[in-house]
C-alpha cells in the first residue's frame, strides 16, 4: 500500500460548502455562528453572533484542544475561543481563577477589574488604558465555561472602547452557549480525517472519511474530484490499518460509479495483492495503466515495483515480467 497523501487538503476542506444545512463559516467568510468542537466530543461551543470573520481555526497535536480567532470589522471586536483539557477539577469559577492568575502576570496595567457570573459562565472584565505611552483604552472580557472535563475560554477585546448604547459585548456574551448534541459538518469530518491520516491513526481517519462519503446515506453529492479524493483516502486508511477486505469492497463499489479513474484500479490491485491474489492484482494494474491519463492534477502515478503491497511477488519472474509490460 503506497504511503502518499494528496496535497489538496486546504482546497478540499474549504471547498466542501455546497451542502444543505451548513452551519459553520469557512475561513475568510462571515456567518451567524462561530463553532468550536473536537473529534471525540459530542458537543460544541457555539457563539450565535453575526458579522464575525474567522481568521484562524485549528486543533492541537493531541486532538484534545482547539482554538479559533475571529474579528468583526464593523465593531472592531476581536474574539478568540479555546477548548482544552481541564488543568484540575472544578467549575467555571475555578477555571477563571486559574487563568486570571496567569493574566495578572502581564506587565500591562489593568483597571476597572470586575468579576461576576452569568448563568454557567464565570466572567472577568478589565480595561487596559495604555500600552507604554500609547493610549489604547482596550476593553477585555473573558468568559469561562467547564464542560465534561474541558475548559472553555472566550476572550473578547476592543480598542478605543466606549461604554454606552453602542457597547457590543453584552450581545456577544448573551449568545455564547453549548450545543449538547452537535452534529459535525462534512467539512469538519474531512478535516478530522485528514488530521488523523497525517498522524497515521488510520482507524480514526477511516471513521471520519466514512462520514464524509456517506455510502449508505442520502445526501447531496460531492463534487467529482472531491469524491475521488475521499474514496481514495478512505480506502488507503482501510489498507494501512490492515483491513484489505474493506478496501477491496470500497474500490469495487467506486469503480461501478467511476470506471475510468486509474487510482481506484491501482488501489484495488494493492488490496488484491495484500489478500494473496496476484492474478487479480495484475488484472487491475493493467486497467490502472489503461486509464493513466485520467490522473487528477498534481497526482503522480505510483510505481508498483516500489510499493510494499507487491513486494512479496517481485521475486516471481512472471509477475515481474507482467509489470515490465505495463507502461
Amino acid at each position: 500500500m503506497r504511503g502518499r497523501f494528496f496535497c489538496f487538503f486546504f482546497v478540499i476542506v474549504f471547498g466542501l460548502t455546497g451542502f444543505a444545512g451548513r452551519t459553520q463559516a469557512d475561513d475568510g467568510q462571515t456567518d451567524t455562528r462561530l463553532v468550536l468542537t473536537l473529534p471525540d466530543i459530542s458537543w460544541a461551543l457555539e457563539i450565535v453572533e453575526p458579522g464575525f470573520t474567522i481568521k484562524d481555526k485549528k486543533i492541537n497535536d493531541r486532538a484534545d484542544g482547539a482554538m479559533l480567532m475571529a474579528e468583526n470589522p464593523r465593531t472592531r471586536v476581536i474574539l478568540s475561543a479555546s477548548i482544552e483539557k481541564a488543568e484540575k477539577k472544578g467549575d467555571s469559577k475555578a477555571c477563571r481563577e486559574h487563568y486570571w492568575k496567569l493574566t495578572k502576570r502581564s506587565p500591562l496595567k489593568m483597571k476597572e477589574v470586575r468579576m461576576y457570573e452569568s448563568g454557567p459562565m464565570a466572567i472577568v472584565e478589565y480595561l487596559i488604558p495604555e500600552v507604554g505611552t500609547v493610549k489604547v483604552n482596550q476593553k477585555h472580557i473573558n468568559a469561562y465555561l467547564v464542560v465534561e472535563g474541558y475548559w472553555i475560554d472566550v476572550h473578547l477585546s476592543q480598542v478605543s472602547y466606549k461604554s454606552g448604547g453602542g457597547d457590543p459585548f453584552p450581545s456577544i456574551l448573551e449568545h455564547i452557549g453549548i450545543n449538547e448534541s452537535y452534529v459535525p459538518t462534512l467539512k469538519e469530518h474531512f478535516a478530522y480525517a485528514s488530521y488523523f491520516y497525517l498522524k497515521e491513526d488510520y482507524r480514526k481517519a477511516a471513521r471520519h472519511y466514512e462520514q464524509v462519503l456517506g455510502r449508505n446515506e442520502p445526501r447531496p453529492a460531492l463534487e467529482r474530484k472531491t469524491w475521488r479524493v475521499v474514496v481514495d483516502q478512505l480506502g488507503m486508511s482501510y489498507g494501512l490499518s490492515g483491513d484489505a477486505a474493506k478496501a477491496k469492497d470500497l474500490f469495487e463499489w467506486a469503480i461501478k460509479a467511476d470506471a475510468e479513474y486509474p487510482m481506484f484500479y491501482y488501489n484495488l490491485a494493492c488490496a488484491s495483492a495484500e489478500m494473496g491474489n496476484p492474478e487479480e492484482a495484475l488484472r487491475n494494474l493493467r486497467l490502472a495503466y489503461q486509464y493513466k491519463a485520467n490522473m487528477l492534477p498534481g497526482e503522480s502515478f505510483p510505481d508498483p515495483k516500489t510499493d510494499s503491497s507487491f513486494k512479496k511477488y517481485l521475486k516471481d519472474k512472471r509477475f515481474r515480467a507482467e509489470l515490465d509490460k505495463m507502461k
